[in-house]
């Protein structure tokens, strides 16, 4: 009987029928208006590193849905999902800096928050990118595009 249960007990990890969530998984519950089921899956997956959840989780964070509107873990979440590499985080940097939103507005902080996430095709930082640019001075540009390019140097 001992070794019965010791060998259940090795065993019942490889027999777990809970599977982990997807990102598409989180979307659909989100789109199902499940919001709370999302929640709990882009936590999760974004406690494993995805940079998609963390932004996702700053989404809601951003707009209070779910969780209270809370602008500082919205930008934390958008912050290491944009400096992961993930453009829409770095547009959603962009535009917070942009408009004041939950930090000083710093429209080269913005720029180079745009130029990170247009060159990695995001269409709405290009957009927002020519939007600013042209309110700035040209020693501003300079200086954005001096970050940008030494962003990961």
């Amino acid at each position: 009987m001992r070794y019965l249960i010791i060998i259940l007990i090795i065993l019942t990890p490889l027999f777990s029928f809970s599977e982990e969530p997807s990102l598409a998984d989180a979307q659909k519950a989100y789109q199902d208006g499940k919001h709370l089921k999302a929640y709990e899956m882009w936590r999760s997956l974004a406690d494993r590193g995805d940079i998609v959840a963390m932004n996702n989780l700053g989404f809601l964070y951003e707009q209070g849905v779910v969780v209270n509107k809370n602008l500082n873990k919205s930008l934390d979440y958008y912050r290491k999902s944009a400096e992961s590499g993930f453009p829409t985080a770095q547009y959603n940097m962009g535009e917070a800096y942009a408009e004041g939103r939950g930090v000083e507005k710093n429209n080269v902080t913005a720029l180079k928050w745009f130029i990170l996430a247009g060159t990695r095709g995001d269409k709405d930082a290009i957009n927002y990118y020519e939007k600013i640019f042209d309110t700035m001075t040209k020693e501003e540009v300079k200086k954005a595009n001096t970050l940008a390019k030494n962003w990961r140097t």
